[in-house]
């Protein structure tokens, strides 16, 4: 009789081989937009002036407690906080993100990246993904001093937590709009007056959408916290409406762009970002009616 002699197991794949696998599913366009904006200088001044900011304030607010008489109030020191996270969440973040758009465009990256069969839609999606990514690595240096709010008189947790959310919503729909006006670009020749001009009202719409998030964050991160029964939904139904908007403005990005650098056009998912818009609608009528 012969033995039978079982089959060596397969070689277990080394975590360098796992690590390349898993790095293939994810769109290079996220790869490649984080690669290029850790290795900028302007994202390391910008997270250590954010960073210094924060310390900065948070060294005032110390110095203004030590003093027995005074009585400084988290609502303050929270406003300051708020302040330094919108310059960079609704001006720096979006502002590049536009600007990656143009370089695309300006270097031909946009034909090497479809070389590669990333669409329109994967393209766009990538480097919101990136940027978003990089937001929070920005929020990372405030969030903790935020939360030193919460030891301070006149500030409740539910309305920290609402500000980070509203904010990181706030964020993505200024990085929406922003793409979208890159997106506008990819129509026709390079021109450097349009592209002067195009800038120009981006420029123009953060410097207005800032003070907006910031109100957003602030005002309506107050009013939430002041109902905590109908909060969840209050936050959902503002989260979700605002990423709804942004989310459609995306859609509209996706459009253009494919209509313009693909010969085979895909269409736009309009529905999600309708569904989104009116399921948010739906739930700030109950949130209202339940306020009442």
């Amino acid at each position: 009789m012969t033995a039978i002699t079982s089959a060596p197991p397969p070689p277990r794949a080394d975590w360098r081989q796992q690590l390349d696998a898993w790095s293939d599913l994810v769109n290079p366009a996220v790869v490649k937009d984080i690669r290029q904006g850790l290795r900028t200088r302007s994202f390391w001044a910008s997270f250590a002036l954010t960073l210094l900011a924060s310390l900065a304030i948070s060294v005032g607010v110390w110095l203004e407690i030590r003093d027995e008489n005074a009585r400084m109030n988290g609502g303050q020191a929270i406003v300051a906080y708020l302040l330094c996270v919108s310059a960079v969440q609704f001006l720096i973040v979006p502002f590049t993100g536009y600007l990656s758009l143009l370089r695309e465009r300006n270097d031909a990256g946009w034909e090497l990246l479809t070389l590669t069969g990333l669409g329109a839609r994967r393209l766009l999606h990538g480097k919101l993904l990136a940027y978003c990514l990089q937001s929070a690595l920005y929020a990372s240096a405030a969030v903790p001093f935020l939360l030193f709010c919460y030891y301070l008189n006149g500030v409740d947790v539910l309305q920290i937590a609402a500000a980070i959310v509203l904010g990181s919503a706030w964020t993505v729909l200024l990085l929406a709009g922003a793409m979208f006006a890159g997106a506008m670009s990819f129509g026709g020749k390079i021109d450097r007056a349009v592209d002067a001009l195009t800038t120009f009202l981006v420029l123009g719409g953060l410097a207005i959408g800032a003070p907006m998030g910031f109100g957003v964050m602030y005002g309506i991160g107050l009013v939430l916290a002041k109902h905590p029964p109908s909060f969840p939904v209050g936050l959902g139904a503002w989260t979700w409406g605002i990423v709804g908007f942004g989310m459609l403005a995306l859609e509209l990005a996706v459009d253009f762009l494919a209509r313009h650098n693909e010969r085979d056009a895909r269409g736009s998912k309009y529905v999600p970002a309708l569904c989104c818009i009116g399921s948010s609608v739906a739930a700030f009528i109950v949130w209202i009616v339940w306020r009442v």
